[in-house]
């Protein structure tokens, strides 16, 4: 309580800003986008690779 009336605020308030500031201490677990580009498109290379082998192996 000394805290919410130290600062002028009420009790929501101060619970607001404490939540706040343990989410922006928080790491990101967001994915680098980069990353994640460049995963698909080695997937979608290696998809290409494998559907010409089935292609070439089915026409012997």
């Amino acid at each position: 309580m000394q805290r919410v009336e130290s600062e002028g605020k009420n009790a929501s308030e101060v619970l607001i800003s404490w939540i706040n500031d343990y989410l922006a201490q928080e790491p990101r677990l967001l994915p680098d986008i980069g990353q994640v580009y460049a995963e698909v498109e080695s997937l979608k290379k290696k998809v290409a690779f494998l559907e010409d082998e089935v292609t070439k192996k089915s026409a012997a």
